[in-house]
């Protein structure tokens, strides 16, 4: 599973946070979120640790993936999203 540098700095914002060596405020001014959004992911990492912060679909395949053998046949359907939708049924 790859993580992204923004949930690396997260992770070591937080971590700051709960050692004590930053402060609420300048946490919040280095995620650029919110009080709530910054409550959530404190309890995210309570109850799951780092992956708690890790973004849920990470890793995993998008559903509206071609297939490789379909992604040759692409290139003669429009470049409209709906019309190659319905050319690669």
């Amino acid at each position: 599973m790859k993580i992204k540098p923004k949930e690396v700095q997260s992770v070591e914002i937080i971590s700051n946070f709960f050692s004590g060596k930053i402060h609420k405020n300048h946490a919040l001014g280095v995620l650029k979120v919110k009080d709530r959004q910054f409550r959530r992911l404190l309890v995210n990492y309570k109850d799951r640790g780092v992956f708690g912060l890790i973004h849920g679909n990470s890793g995993k395949v998008p559903w509206s993936k071609i297939p490789s053998t379909k992604e040759e046949e692409k290139i003669d359907c429009p470049s409209y999203p709906v019309l190659r939708r319905i050319c690669h049924q």
